[in-house]
């Protein structure tokens, strides 16, 4: 909405030139009023003038404009009570109410399950003109049910400062569903002003970056991570995906941070695509998106996805001592499956008939995994089908009537990792029971690739079989110790590995086998490391975790 508005300038603002306008013939200066100049603005600007402009007299829009009014006076210093707030939240401001229930920007999708951490997705475009807008937003179920929509004196009266004061703490549980929702309209423009500004389109960020953000926000009971991305409509439209979830979830958030970044990326793709065909179909150029099924299912996805690690979540080390069973470790094939699960950098997907034994076996390789990836894995519920998320480390799927359970290729490549597929259902059989996706500096090639993308795995570490061995021979409650000193033992071996790369440097790719294990420069790292292969190949992928980009170093050597 653009107002005109009418500004009264101070005479000591007045230019020289404009003063001997105001002269007559006798050199006395004329006592007409002030210069008036008329100032055109967008709502968004003239919300902010008060801030930038603090000489500004008065601002008042033309009575033919809508109700929403700015006005802007001279303001004073800001009290002591609000002095920690930023000014998006001072009393003094109109808040622009977004309607939750319009069909033609909000959707009403996502699952409003306690056990769901989403609270809102929101989609925003930078205007030339307008500035930032939220052009989309996805949201609960149980917000369209809501009935009643905010008043204008509870949007304009009501701040996070009353709220916590009248609370004592920012507890968001002993709110109204009025102050819920004033809090979620409030949220969503904060994310909305803060994700795209002037800095996409002042040269600070070119259309091929892609930059990320994490707000916490306690008085607005938010954290919010953030996807900058660009779409060539007119020239390169910045646009930013944001998802949002509620403070008190914070702490579960916070090792799913870069699980929900490689999802925003992922999605960012998809919606840039689409975003292409509406303009192309529609010619709205990105201004607004009309309802898509295909998005919000997009959308519901992600929402589903950390939902399932919500309810079905590894988390800490002492909650899987109910799943670890000794069984486990009789399985023939769990030396393979440790190996290649190692040599996947923990990501594992574990497949069967029994709901339990598909989760002993979840249980027993999450004890190779840190904390961040425990919080990125899940077991298997029975009852519930489940399917292939990408991003997880480990994940279980339970096989259908006929034995089969479809991946696909594309999927499996866009994992940030190589894949180990284990099959349970196969272990009479040992041979195809383990197969492993490309080895990761050829997974992160992205490139298509004419051979089987899961080849079976043979190999078997020497230092895996000594420790499953050892394992037999104690308890379960005193598996976790064990396994932790091997992966001490590993890291080390990985820093020391780093050390020798470092010192003495590796051959360029032109000199070397095009099979790593003719390769005479990995033959004599693993004589230096004292490994087989396939412990190197292990050592090599917690390497490239503690320094990426070594595994494709030591593989392919220095660029010529």
């Amino acid at each position: 909405m653009i107002i005109s508005s009418m500004a009264t300038l101070a005479n000591h603002f007045t230019s020289g030139m404009d003063r001997e306008l105001t002269l007559d013939g006798s050199g006395k200066e004329d006592a007409s009023p002030p210069i008036i100049r008329s100032v055109a603005m967008s709502a968004n600007i003239a919300s902010t003038v008060q801030e930038e402009v603090k000489h500004l007299i008065k601002v008042n829009p033309l009575p033919s404009e809508s109700v929403t009014r700015y006005e802007v006076e001279a303001s004073s210093e800001i009290s002591e009570d609000n002095s920690d707030f930023s000014d998006t939240y001072s009393v003094g401001h109109d808040f622009p109410s977004i309607d939750l229930h319009s069909v033609s920007i909000c959707s009403h999708v996502l699952s409003n399950d306690d056990d769901s951490i989403v609270s809102v997705m929101v989609l925003s475009r930078w205007d030339d003109i307008m500035g930032p807008r939220t052009i989309r937003v996805w949201l609960p179920e149980n917000v369209a049910d809501d009935g009643g929509s905010l008043d204008a004196e509870t949007v304009k009266f009501t701040t996070p400062r009353s709220v916590k004061t009248a609370c004592q703490f920012s507890c968001p549980h002993r709110m109204s569903s009025k102050c819920n929702k004033m809090l979620l309209m409030k949220a969503i423009k904060y994310v909305t002003s803060h994700t795209v500004n002037y800095t996409c389109v002042t040269g600070t960020s070119t259309p091929d970056q892609i930059s990320s953000a994490i707000f916490v926000v306690p008085d607005l009971d938010m954290v919010a991570q953030s996807l900058m991305f660009h779409v060539p409509l007119s020239g390169s439209s910045p646009y930013s995906l944001a998802l949002l979830v509620k403070y008190s979830k914070y702490s579960r958030f916070l090792p799913m941070r870069q699980l929900c970044q490689h999802w925003l990326e992922r999605l960012s793709v998809r919606l840039a695509d689409f975003l292409l065909s509406v303009t192309d179909f529609h010619g709205m150029e990105g201004i607004e998106i009309p309802p898509s099924t295909m998005v919000d299912t997009w959308m519901v996805e992600m929402s589903n996805m950390l939902t399932s690690l919500e309810v079905n979540g590894l988390r800490d080390l002492t909650a899987l001592q109910s799943y670890l069973s000794v069984t486990t470790l009789g399985n023939p094939i769990i030396e393979r499956a440790v190996t290649s699960h190692l040599q996947t950098a923990g990501c594992t997907i574990v497949m069967g008939n029994n709901t339990t034994e598909v989760n002993s076996v979840i249980a027993f390789l999450a004890l190779f995994l840190d904390d961040e990836a425990r919080h990125c894995s899940r077991f298997v519920c029975s009852g519930q089908k489940h399917t292939f998320q990408i991003g997880l480390f480990l994940q279980g799927l339970l096989l259908d009537e006929f034995g089969c359970r479809d991946l696909s290729s594309e999927e499996l490549l866009d994992n940030p990792l190589p894949a180990t597929w284990v099959d349970l259902s196969k272990s009479a059989g040992v041979a195809t029971a383990i197969r492993q996706g490309l080895p990761l500096h050829l997974h992160q090639n992205k490139a298509d690739h004419s051979e089987s993308i899961m080849r079976v795995f043979k190999g078997e570490s020497s230092l895996v079989r000594g420790l499953i061995r050892d394992l037999r021979q104690l308890p379960s409650n005193q598996w976790s110790g064990v396994v932790s000193m091997f992966m001490q033992q590993l890291y080390k071996l990985a820093s020391t590995l780093l050390s020798v790369v470092h010192w003495n440097g590796v051959p360029s790719s032109s000199d070397r086998a095009k099979n790593s294990s003719d390769n005479p420069t990995i033959r004599h790292l693993c004589a230096t490391l004292h490994v087989d292969d396939s412990t190197f190949l292990i050592v090599l992928a917690l390497a490239d975790k503690l320094r990426p980009g070594a595994y494709r170093l030591v593989m392919e050597g220095c660029a010529e």
